[in-house]
């Protein structure tokens, strides 16, 4: 039996500071700098990662109405890449070293009760919608063993981050029912590290999936629930990796009973 042991120690200060400031009983504002840390594993010359993070952003609730917009900014000492099964890789769990990395980019929430400001009280109907951009970009050149990277050269985007992404909420909902439809849209990805237009050979697709649920309380201990994924069976490129194309989930359905005591 060819028996081998290997391990890695390291010791780390994580600090952070934070800021709210009130400007009146609606509106609020925010930033923090936050550190970022992630031990590396035991694979030979593997960093730990290390970033600073910065976020500053505005809050607003009244009545039904909430939201908020947030900008970030995330500069990265070493960003750490893994090898997982369940990232689509080929399960090894080694982390690669992906050098400095810096993403940026802005969050934003809306969250609302159609029904706020009308004479129906037995009934609601949220609504929420949430945006995200991200931009990140590596700042070296390397090579890596790593497959979604391979020959990295500064200012190549990282794979499997989309730019834009967007998902929506509207809700019906009563005492004894609920009713969901939610939608989510992926921008087109890399699935390797580049710059300027994606090569066809080497990015996802845009994809656009909607899902309905709904409940039922049958009793004061159970509910019934259905759930319908991707209504419009979608069929789409979310992945090339491992071994290929991969498609995202078709349509499916799900029946319950939910019991609380």
């Amino acid at each position: 039996m060819n028996l081998t042991t290997r391990e890695n120690q390291v010791d780390a200060y994580i600090p952070g500071v934070g800021a709210d400031y009130k400007l009146n009983n609606a509106l609020s504002v925010f930033a923090g700098v936050h550190k970022g840390f992630s031990p590396p594993g035991s694979k030979e010359d593997s960093k730990p990662e290390e970033s600073i993070n910065y976020e500053l952003g505005t809050r607003y609730a009244k009545r039904s109405l909430s939201g908020e917009v947030v900008v970030f900014f995330n500069d990265y000492k070493n960003l750490l890449g893994s090898d997982l099964a369940a990232a689509g890789g080929g399960g090894s769990t080694y982390q690669f070293n992906g050098g400095e990395v810096q993403t940026k980019g802005l969050e934003f929430q809306l969250n609302y009760n159609l029904f706020a400001f009308t004479t129906i009280t037995n009934l609601s109907a949220p609504i929420s919608v949430v945006y995200t951009y991200t931009d990140a970009k590596f700042q070296n050149s390397f090579d890596s063993d790593f497959e979604a990277w391979g020959e990295v050269r500064s200012g190549d985007e990282l794979p499997y981050i989309a730019h834009n992404q967007l998902s929506f909420l509207v809700g019906l909902e009563s005492k004894c029912f609920g009713i969901n439809l939610s939608g989510k849209y992926v921008d087109e990805m890399r699935t390797k590290a580049g710059e300027g237009e994606m090569d066809p050979k080497f990015k996802t697709d845009a994809q656009f999936i909607m899902d309905v649920s709904a409940s039922y309380t049958m009793s004061k201990y159970a509910s019934f629930v259905i759930n319908v994924t991707n209504v419009t069976n979608e069929v789409n490129v979310i992945a090339r990796r491992p071994a290929g194309l991969r498609p995202g989930m078709p349509r499916a359905f799900m029946l319950g009973i939910k019991v609380s005591f």
